[in-house]
């Protein structure tokens, strides 16, 4: 099966792919972002996590390819019959998906707004900032069959979460 998880900044997306990679080894993660964060590493030395960066370069390539990053993800993992995309945010990845599971996430913004403090002490303001990017409300037309996950759980709570939705035993 082959997963695409969404929802916006510090939803738990990638928490909720590593719980899943966690019961079935099989899994491998990918990410939209992984490349922008290669390129923001290797060509601007990004520390952490510069989150104003990181959109900035992906919008720069999308005006170059709208879908750049779909095509990118797409091509790795064709292959693959166990993959997981921690981070679906726009619809044009989405429409990239066929016979793809889709799990939205949905979490308060005020317990986003103290995770991204908790995950980004130093750099939170960015975060915050960027939370009216397109990339944060680009509302997706899912499927019918998405799964949808309430985050705002314990561990424990969302792991149990996380089983019952999947069918996992």
């Amino acid at each position: 099966m082959k997963i695409a998880i969404y929802g916006p900044m510090c939803s738990g997306k990638t928490t909720v792919a590593n719980m899943i990679q966690e019961y079935d080894t099989r899994y491998s993660i990918y990410s939209f972002g992984k490349k922008i964060k290669d390129l923001a590493i290797e060509l601007f030395q990004m520390e952490g996590k510069n989150r104003s960066l990181l959109i900035n370069i992906a919008d720069k390539m999308r005006e170059i390819d709208e879908d750049v990053w779909a095509k990118y993800i797409i091509q790795k993992t064709k292959e693959k019959e166990y993959c997981i995309i921690d981070d679906l945010r726009f619809q044009n990845e989405l429409n990239y998906l066929d016979d793809w599971k889709i799990i939205c996430l949905t979490t308060p913004k005020e317990v986003r707004l103290c995770r991204i403090k908790e995950l980004y002490p130093q750099n939170y303001k960015d975060h915050i900032k960027n939370m009216d990017h397109i990339s944060e409300n680009d509302t997706l037309k899912l499927p019918e069959n998405t799964i949808y996950i309430d985050t705002n759980k314990t561990i424990e709570e969302l792991k149990e979460s996380v089983k019952l939705c999947l069918k996992i035993e």
